[in-house]
């Protein structure tokens, strides 16, 4: 049977309209490799739904990461004490 779908809007192509997201669709809307997503999941910066046999990422856990990279004025994921090491403006 076909799939019809009707995108309510995207993230890099990817419909928003779904609530979980493969590694693979994952990877695809932030523009990155699934190999790169699952290290974020083992590093735990992504939180993935553990319901299922396959993980899937809910949408709102990847604006989460996505808001929480984002910020200018942030240490690195992961990282304490780089601040300093910064350009200076």
């Amino acid at each position: 049977m076909p799939q019809t779908t009707s995108h309510q809007g995207s993230l890099n192509g990817v419909p928003t309209f779904d609530i979980e997201l493969s590694v693979r669709k994952t990877a695809e809307a932030l523009d990155l490799c699934e190999k790169t997503v699952q290290r974020l999941i083992d590093r735990r910066l992504l939180r993935p739904s553990t319901a299922l046999r396959h993980f899937l990422i809910p949408r709102s856990e990847i604006i989460r990461f996505l808001e929480q990279t984002s910020q200018s004025d942030h240490e690195p994921l992961g990282v304490t004490g780089t601040a300093s090491l910064a350009p200076a403006p």
